[in-house]
């Protein structure tokens, strides 16, 4: 069974107004309806974007009593630089518990608006960063803020990643330049266990309002742009919690 991999952000102790913050408790409530999964696949069920703290003092526990290890995407200038974000021993530590690390690029900016030198760096030094911090090779990127275009899978493929995880629930998996494509589900706050687990499980095909609300969203934001539309989303969001669009 191919599984899609659910994404999260933060985890708090409780709600936020923040769409992308989950309290640990419905967290726990994901992680236990998502664990059996994983009985018939070896790959991860859940993955964490950007590298925020509370993936580890809030997010390890519970997935340590599930026997569930997750892919952590860092955006690594972040690590042990930015207040709120794990540092080195943290990253580390987890790697040694089975979680597998991963690039979200170097500062997180959205990489189809970087100038080729940009974007090099960005994925290089991610990259290199993460490999000499924990000693083991890093072969997977997710996209900033979803934003990915052809140019930016090709720099990619280039800076040595063999896989791009980008944050669209419907994109069927696909080699391209070489570079294996995945789509992910963005776990929003409101989500419940078993509706994440519909998704994880590829239950989303028969979800046919909800393809119709992406493409609408992809649409509005094809039509204002990136700059109005990441306000518009700041603004429903949550205010002062967007990192660029925050995946």
């Amino acid at each position: 069974m191919e599984l899609l991999l659910a994404t999260y952000h933060e985890v708090a102790q409780s709600d936020t107004r923040y769409v992308y913050s989950i309290a640990a408790a419905r967290f726990a409530e994901h992680v236990q309806a998502l664990a059996p999964l994983r009985a018939n696949s070896d790959l991860p069920v859940l993955s964490f974007d950007d590298g925020h703290t509370s993936t580890y003092d809030i997010a390890l526990p519970i997935l340590i009593a599930h026997n569930c290890p997750a892919i952590h995407f860092l955006s690594a200038g972040w690590i042990g630089r930015r207040d709120g974000f794990m540092g080195w021993e943290q990253v580390r530590e987890l790697h040694r518990l089975g979680h597998q690390i991963e690039s979200h690029s170097w500062s997180h900016p959205f990489l189809t608006d970087c100038g080729d030198d940009e974007l090099e760096h960005e994925l290089t030094r991610s990259k290199e960063a993460i490999e000499d911090r924990i000693g083991a090779e890093v072969s997977a990127v997710s996209m900033p803020g979803g934003r990915w275009d052809m140019r930016v899978i090709r720099a990619c493929a280039l800076a040595g990643y063999q896989r791009v995880y980008v944050s669209d629930p419907f994109f069927r998996t696909r080699i391209v330049d070489g570079v294996e494509v995945v789509g992910r589900l963005m776990v929003s706050r409101t989500m419940t266990a078993q509706g994440v687990r519909r998704w994880v499980s590829r239950g989303h095909r028969t979800f046919g309002a909800e393809w119709l609300r992406r493409r609408s969203k992809d649409m509005v934001r094809n039509a204002l742009g990136d700059s109005v539309y990441h306000i518009l989303w700041r603004t429903l969001g949550g205010a002062g919690h967007s990192l660029q669009g925050r995946s």
